[in-house]
């Protein structure tokens, strides 16, 4: 475990007597050969996000053992909590992306939500999580999803907004959006901010072919829905912003568009 792991090292640094025993801490993870390239990224340009976001060194060591490639972080406590989360991030949607592990012969697999990601400004979290986490359970009991807002260490290149991930059926997760957006711009419905995380193939199904996808939501809804074209640690940010009936029907385009298999289509355009 990652908690043992840097207990175990700063005990040890601090055994040793090292002068940075206080604020220098070490753990590795060890990562599937075949998921190494998500958090590397296109010339080391992930690993480059990390450490920056993060203030930590990160090294990506090309022995395998196992077929797993060993992660080393090195730095404040604080930060290393902070990167490491951002690897998992990134394992998590890697792993969703290529779908489920191989199991043990004679194990019966269980089926896997899909989920999507939505960001919420961090100043409203405090109204979407409600009182005690009254909000989150409501819009859970409510919509039938499961619905989760990660911490703002959890994704630390997020600094004003926080992130939300909603697990269930497509219709579901898409009524559940709509709540937490209502929730979140309470009291301001004509100035709506929508940003949405997708995959790299999401983003190509809603730009479409030389980006006529893209142009029909623009239309049919009178608003500028923008696709990121760089990825950040490994997914596509899409925006919109209005008043709360617009950005909901564009919430309701994109759920639709994404939720049909098979979808593609070439990211010109955006």
């Amino acid at each position: 475990p990652i908690a043992e792991q840097l207990v175990h090292n700063a005990v040890t640094q601090a055994e040793a007597g090292s002068e940075d025993a206080t604020n220098s801490f070490t753990t590795i993870f060890w990562i599937p050969k075949e998921y190494s390239g998500a958090i590397i990224g296109k010339s080391g340009a992930t690993l480059g996000q990390i450490r920056e976001s993060t203030q930590v060194k990160v090294h990506f060591g090309k022995e395998e053992v196992r077929m797993m490639r060993p992660c080393t972080i090195v730095g404040p406590i604080a930060n290393v909590i902070q990167a490491q989360s951002m690897v998992w991030n990134l394992l998590s949607v890697e792993m969703q992306n290529h779908g489920p592990a191989k199991r043990p012969p004679g194990s019966e697999p269980q089926p896997e939500l899909e989920s999507s990601k939505l960001l919420v400004p961090a100043r409203s979290a405090g109204s979407v999580i409600g009182k005690a986490g009254s909000g989150l359970c409501k819009i859970r009991e409510d919509h039938g999803v499961k619905i989760d807002m990660l911490q703002q260490a959890q994704a630390p290149h997020w600094t004003e907004d926080r992130v939300v991930i909603l697990q269930g059926a497509a219709q579901n997760r898409q009524a559940a959006m709509c709540a937490v957006l209502q929730a979140a711009y309470q009291g301001d419905e004509n100035n709506v901010n929508l940003k949405m995380l997708v995959s790299g193939q999401g983003a190509g199904a809603l730009i479409g072919i030389k980006g006529g996808t893209l142009k029909q939501i623009r239309e049919q809804t009178g608003l500028s829905t923008q696709v990121e074209k760089e990825p950040i640690m490994g997914e596509r940010l899409v925006t919109c912003t209005g008043p709360m009936r617009g950005v909901l029907t564009v919430v309701g385009l994109i759920m639709n568009i994404l939720s049909q298999p098979n979808k593609s289509g070439n990211n010109d355009g955006a």
